[in-house]
């Protein structure tokens, strides 16, 4: 028959990146993208970018979607905070939701 639960427990680096996830997404809740992030056309062609920066919210968001870290990024770009890299993930989502009836191109 099948496993136990407890069997099918992620092991090694997916384990990892469950439990990292867990804790960013409980730093995640108070951060509203609104705060951080803005769209003007003088700045990247209006693209949203962090607030006060030039950074757009598609470089972080791509950087974390090919496997750097919040830990990473902030390395990167010092002036940045957690709050403004979370902030891009919330966005993202946010964006992605309000575009959920759209149909995937195949």
């Amino acid at each position: 028959m099948g496993q136990p639960a407890e069997a099918k427990r992620p092991q090694g680096e997916d384990w990892v990146l469950g439990i990292y996830l867990q804790k960013m997404n409980k730093a995640m809740i108070d951060v509203k993208w609104q705060d951080y992030i803005i769209a003007d056309p003088a700045i990247m062609v209006g693209k949203p970018t962090l607030k006060g920066t030039r950074i757009t919210v598609e470089l972080i968001v791509g950087k974390l979607a090919y496997g750097e870290t919040v830990e990473d990024i902030l390395e990167d770009y010092p002036h940045l905070t957690r709050e403004q890299i979370y902030a891009c993930l919330r966005f993202a989502a946010h964006t992605v939701q309000s575009r959920r009836s759209r149909k995937l191109a195949a």
